[in-house]
């Protein structure tokens, strides 16, 4: 059945949130602060609680901004120095609740492989950031641009790694679904890898609670890694992330997309129907018989059309 993925709760750690600072790095530079100036970071003080913090929240002061990673329509992600060392600052464009609603699910999370949140911080106009680790580059930049793109030894793609990163994967997510969170948007991009090679599951933005009154129903996530109970707005809970986490080991299997001849919503159409990503046999497979088993054993019970 696809109600859990595997048994392994291992990495646990205390329930009680820590803000852990990161390592310093070397001295602050002069040219910092004038960085700080042409960002024109407007940071209130830690010593008070600022609108739409959550409570209990650490504050982060002295962000320096310096390159946008990536950008939705909800969301920017940036590269920032903090402290003397490199972080993550994700910034939502519009509306402040979504940072206050991922901010309670990351004060809940604590995980070798989930990613690590430092704290909140404020920009001129009344956006917030999220202060987090900084992590090498995300699966899908593994998986899609090593042609472009130099990676060090500890990200290679070999049978090995990728056995080890979605066992990594399953230990997170077995995490956060024992708290009755659902992440709703597991995917390859939200699945980031650390300079040691681990794996660090991001992204709470869409997450919600499980228990209590609320049903959750309606097409919410990324088309191409969504379960079919989503697809149709049935009530569904955490068995969508493992359908998801199934698609999301197929890509990082084969090094391409799940149903890559077709478009993302015809994929969510194909999926709704019951058709699931062809078999394949790559070279490695041959070697390996362990990714082979991931085939053609784990991911058909990820993928059970029925959640139950």
């Amino acid at each position: 059945e696809r109600a859990t993925v595997g048994t392994n709760q291992g990495g646990d750690v205390e329930d009680d949130f820590v803000c852990l600072p990161p390592k310093r790095k070397s001295p602050v530079q002069a040219s910092d602060l004038k960085t700080l100036i042409e960002a024109r970071l407007s940071l209130v003080s830690s010593s008070h609680q600022r609108e739409g913090e959550v409570a209990g929240t650490p504050t982060v002061d002295g962000v320096v901004l310096k390159t946008r990673l990536c950008s939705t329509s909800e969301s920017e992600v940036w590269r920032a120095d903090w402290d003397r060392t490199s972080v993550a600052v994700k910034i939502v464009k519009q509306d402040v609740s979504l940072v206050r609603e991922e901010l309670s699910f990351f004060r809940q999370i604590r995980h070798p492989h989930v990613i690590t949140f430092y704290g909140l911080c404020s920009f001129e106009g009344g956006r917030s950031g999220i202060v987090m680790q900084l992590c090498a580059c995300s699966l899908h930049e593994r998986i899609h641009e090593r042609e472009r793109k130099q990676f060090p030894p500890s990200l290679s793609l070999t049978p090995s790694s990728k056995l080890r990163w979605l066992t990594e994967l399953a230990s997170a997510l077995c995490h956060v679904h024992a708290r009755d969170i659902v992440h709703r948007d597991v995917k390859p991009p939200n699945v980031l890898l650390d300079v040691a090679g681990k794996v660090r599951l991001s992204d709470f933005g869409l997450a919600r609670l499980t228990s209590g009154a609320m049903h959750l129903t309606g097409e919410t996530g990324t088309y191409r890694y969504m379960a079919p109970e989503v697809v149709k707005s049935q009530e569904y809970g955490s068995p969508c992330d493992v359908f998801s986490y199934g698609m999301t080991g197929w890509e990082l299997l084969f090094e391409r997309y799940p149903f890559d001849h077709l478009s993302p919503i015809q994929t969510a159409f194909a999926i709704a129907k019951g058709e699931r990503p062809p078999p394949s046999r790559p070279r490695h497979q041959r070697r390996d018989r362990r990714l082979y088993d991931l085939e053609t054993t784990l991911f058909p019970l990820c993928w059970e059309q029925d959640p139950s």
